[in-house]
């Protein structure tokens, strides 16, 4: 899962075409330690990984599930010309509910596995 998100981060980068330097500005961090999320090197904090998505212009639930529809123009905004219809409507929401679902579970195994790593090193310091 942590790898679709880096290379969704870059797929999404590159169809805005903003440079690694521009997000890293946007970040306030390095180019090198931007790199280091997109290729997986660096894990991703949840306010960082929400900043990029911010910066990116999509929902953490689109930055976690990228699709490549719609990414060009704006993917909160419905096309020129174009009503979405109650039906679409409420078929977005129920995707969106779901992918931020998807999200909430992954944070829940993240927690538990630091959970797990803090127990770990506090036994280490005892002994």
């Amino acid at each position: 899962m942590k790898y679709q998100v880096a290379d969704n981060i870059r797929k999404i980068r590159t169809l805005r075409n903003y440079t690694q330097q521009f997000m890293a500005q946007e970040l306030g961090i390095s180019q090198k330690s931007y790199s280091n999320i997109e290729n997986n090197i660096h894990t991703l904090s949840m306010e960082r990984f929400l900043k990029i998505a911010s910066i990116l212009g999509v929902s953490p639930a689109e930055l976690l599930h990228f699709s490549g529809r719609d990414i060009v123009g704006n993917t909160h905004k419905t096309s020129p010309g174009r009503d979405n219809t109650a039906s679409e409507l409420l078929l977005m929401a129920e995707r969106e509910k779901k992918l931020l679902e998807t999200l909430i579970h992954t944070q829940q195994e993240l927690l538990k596995t630091q959970e797990i790593l803090i127990e770990t090193l506090q036994r280490n310091l005892k002994s």
